[in-house]
């Protein structure tokens, strides 16, 4: 199947929306789950005008981030697809399975103080988030 043909029936698959559309910053997206070998998240996002040429889709920085994490050791949810046209680009994860609420974690002390954690590595290494 071509690179084009394959977008398109990611593009086009049927979503579970979790929330409204977010429009902004010349931007429409979207975030939704999809029942496909498990749970898997949807990410779509749109240029309302022009291209991703000058101002490349937050998504791109979103799936380098997560590729980056994994690599420097943390949890992040499994990359499924990546893909971008013109002007739509697409991020697919798996969902985390084995994961619990915060509300409802057994020892929240404990849960913040490795949140904690956490964050004060990312900001060791300089990381927005």
């Amino acid at each position: 199947m071509r690179d084009q043909e394959q977008f398109e029936k990611l593009w086009n698959q049927d979503i579970q929306i979790l929330d409204e559309p977010n429009d902004r910053r010349g931007y429409i997206s979207l975030v939704g789950t999809v029942e496909a070998n498990g749970t898997q998240y949807v990410k779509k996002q749109t240029r309302k005008a022009g291209t991703f040429t000058l101002k490349p889709p937050s998504l791109r920085r979103e799936q380098r981030n997560l590729e980056k994490l994994k690599q420097t050791g943390f949890i992040v949810p499994e990359l499924v697809t990546y893909a971008e046209s013109k002007r739509r680009c697409l991020l697919i994860t798996k969902a985390l399975d084995g994961f619990v609420d915060l509300n409802q974690f057994p020892d929240v002390r404990r849960a913040l103080v490795n949140i904690a954690l956490a964050i004060r590595r990312l900001h060791k290494d300089h990381w927005q988030y």
